[in-house]
């Protein structure tokens, strides 16, 4: 199935407009978690969260590296939901003129070094990258429901879009 900008517009409405997406992590014993945190990100579809670093999911971070966002209006009536679902690679970061950049995303009036996310401070910036993306779709038989499935997004298709 080829995918065009009509198909992607309300993917990219959805990341703009959900404020509070949920990231999902998962224990090295093998235990779920999962965070909803503030939106920010960047043209690159990287997606930023601050938190305390012993956190569960922080830890999750530290230990696995893997997660698994949720980004969905739940205020939709019924049949007209769409969601954002993204597979990433999430990190802690480390160096301090990334996290000043990615401070800068939410607070543009920030004028830090990044010290207060970095070295023995509690909190620090997490980035997650996508891997994969999908939206979720239904179908229907003579307007009766019968199942709901996942189509794949190409990556660079809604990084475009949401770059316009």
């Amino acid at each position: 199935m080829g995918m065009n900008d009509s198909d992607l517009k309300p993917l990219a409405e959805i990341i703009k407009s959900v404020r509070y997406p949920v990231l999902a992590t998962v224990s090295s014993e093998g235990v779920p978690w999962n965070t909803p945190f503030e939106r920010v990100y960047d043209d690159n579809l990287n997606l930023y969260l601050v938190s305390d670093k012993n956190n569960q999911h922080s830890q999750n971070i530290r230990a696995t590296g893997k997660g698994f966002i949720v980004i969905y209006n739940s205020a939709v009536e019924q049949g007209g939901e769409k969601g954002v679902y993204i597979q990433v690679e999430v990190s802690e970061m480390t160096d301090p003129k990334e996290v000043v950049v990615v401070r800068r995303l939410k607070k543009p009036e920030y004028d830090g070094q990044g010290e207060e996310f970095l070295g023995e401070a509690r909190r620090r910036y997490y980035k997650a990258v996508p891997q994969r993306i999908w939206m979720n779709d239904a179908e229907y038989d003579n307007g009766v429901f019968v199942r709901d499935f996942r189509i794949e997004v190409p990556i660079d298709a809604l990084k475009s879009l949401l770059n316009q």
